[in-house]
């Protein structure tokens, strides 16, 4: 009440004035009001703008709006401006990362380490920037890094198996993943990775354990219902999984990740025709989603219908022509049709969309 008081008694005094407007912001985001604070900024800085306070907090307020392009475009105007300033290396390290710019964002998240900033969120999120650009040793050593700062994290813990899974390294994820789950029982994310985990190292009941728990967690979540019946039919019990299905589905009837399931299961249990009925139905269902096109063309596959699975590789495409990894899985196919030179093309497509997206 006083901050706004006298910010109110400048701007009375002597018209608008920029440091009265970010008081005022400042003010408005401590009371949860952003779009208020958002309106002051935008007068802040349409008087002033170089004004790198209200840059800083507007590139923060966009950022917790999911804005991320105009979160990057304030946080380098500051740096533009000042050479190196924290605030907006960090504030545009999580930008970046978050609009796809991998590379922008690791190369500023480092230059905030190197000017100072010892915050554990900071070397978490050139972690996840690592990750995304396929450096995951060196996400790991990030992840260890936050842990020294920050050590009773469940989070970091959990972000740290899960990259020691990626690459391998599963006694070290069994130890993350456990202490994550320890410090936090409700952590589902961890309980997801370490039931992941086990089934990778053949632990059926421990797997079918830890899905089932995270179900528990999160009754209403489909992804994680069928994640939870997966694992009871590769523990080998089939019939408990289709009938725990039928029942889900029943519950969420245009759940996708059930449905596609259902279709999995039944091409497993020697039911093709009801598979690809099953498939069919879900790419009509979702026509604008890539899944249900991929795992069409995957059963087409199974049978030996090379020319059908192409043509869904083509559907699931058309969808999204910048996505590579149904590049890849198209390059496949094409190399089991003896079209060697069709698969080389389109694996150096999707060679070059893989460095756009980490660019």
């Amino acid at each position: 009440g006083k901050a706004m008081r006298i910010a109110d008694m400048v701007l009375q005094k002597h018209g608008n004035h920029p440091d009265a407007r970010l008081v005022k912001a400042l003010v408005f985001i401590k009371a949860n009001d952003f779009e208020s604070a958002l309106n002051e900024l935008n007068r802040s800085l349409r008087l002033a703008p170089d004004h790198m306070r209200s840059r800083i907090e507007r590139g923060q307020l966009y950022l917790s709006d999911n804005r991320y392009e105009e979160a990057c475009v304030d946080f380098r105007h500051v740096l533009n401006a000042e050479g190196c300033n924290v605030r907006a290396l960090c504030g545009l390290g999580e930008a970046a990362w978050r609009s796809g710019k991998v590379r922008e964002s690791i190369d500023a998240y480092t230059k905030a380490i190197e000017n100072g900033a010892v915050d554990a969120e900071v070397y978490i999120g050139r972690s996840e920037a690592l990750a995304l650009a396929g450096r995951r040793e060196e996400a790991v050593e990030d992840c260890g890094k936050a842990l020294e700062l920050d050590p009773a994290n469940p989070d970091i813990h959990a972000s740290r198996g899960v990259l020691n899974m990626e690459i391998g390294r599963y006694h070290e994820a069994m130890r993350d993943l456990t202490r994550a789950i320890a410090l936090d029982g409700d952590l589902v994310e961890a309980i997801l990775a370490r039931g992941e985990l086990r089934s990778r190292q053949g632990d059926a009941f421990g797997s079918t354990a830890d899905f089932a728990t995270a179900v528990r967690l999160n009754p209403d979540e489909p992804d994680l219902i069928a994640r939870w019946i997966r694992s009871i039919a590769d523990s080998g019990d089939l019939g408990t999984a289709l009938r725990l299905l039928e029942r889900e589905v029943a519950n969420h009837p245009e759940a996708q990740a059930l449905l596609l399931l259902r279709a999995d299961l039944l091409f497993e249990d020697g039911n093709a025709e009801a598979a690809e009925q099953e498939y069919r139905a879900v790419a009509e269902l979702s026509p604008n989603d890539v899944e249900p096109h991929l795992r069409l063309a995957e059963y087409y596959e199974n049978v030996g219908q090379h020319e059908r699975a192409e043509k869904e590789y083509d559907n699931a495409l058309a969808i999204d022509p910048s996505d590579p990894f149904p590049r890849l899985m198209r390059a496949n196919l094409l190399d089991k049709m003896g079209k060697a030179d069709q698969a080389k093309r389109e694996r150096e497509t999707a060679s070059v969309l893989r460095r756009w997206r980490n660019r």
